[in-house]
């Protein structure tokens, strides 16, 4: 698995006496321009109780005011009470890692006399970046055995559309 590390901020809530929400780590979600900001560049940030739940959160404005909140699963926020700054600290320097997994696939795309077709993908999951593709062509009259990236399969029969195959090996 690869992976790739981005800055962000938490915010550690070190007393819940009267806020409604519960001590411990809060992790930024995103951060948005008030509705009544005009033109000024100024934006809140939305903190989330954990990366699983919505029903905690919290907002540290852009005049570094912190509130609890609620942050329903639409991302809609509504506050409830000023945090004390004695109650809280603000870490900027926190980085997450987020791994990804390497995806690789083999799609039979058909055949052209004694030539089957395959079109070879890799993408990482959940990365927003652009797959690598290849076309691969193997001809039968060498061998029913055809090979990609340490994958090896046994092809059986073919027609245009279908393909009945044994892999012998997965990708390395």
């Amino acid at each position: 698995m690869q992976g790739i590390k981005y800055k962000s901020s938490k915010i550690t809530i070190t007393s819940s006496s009267n806020y409604n929400a519960p001590r411990g780590e809060y992790y930024l979600l995103y951060e948005y321009k008030p509705w009544n900001a005009g033109n000024k560049e100024i934006y809140n940030k939305v903190y989330r109780y954990s990366l699983l739940e919505f029903d905690y959160g919290i907002i540290l404005t852009h005049e570094n005011k912190l509130y609890t909140a609620f942050v329903n699963a639409y991302g809609t926020v509504y506050t409830q009470y000023l945090i004390k700054p004695s109650d809280y600290t603000i870490d900027n320097e926190y980085y997450i890692e987020k791994k990804y997994n390497l995806v690789k696939t083999l799609v039979y795309t058909g055949k052209s006399g004694n030539t089957i077709k395959f079109l070879y993908r890799e993408y990482y999951s959940d990365l927003a970046r652009q797959a690598f593709d290849l076309e691969l062509s193997y001809d039968l009259k060498d061998g029913n055995i055809i090979s990609c990236k340490g994958a090896k399969i046994q092809v059986h029969d073919v027609t245009n559309t279908s393909i009945k195959y044994t892999v012998i090996s997965g990708f390395n």
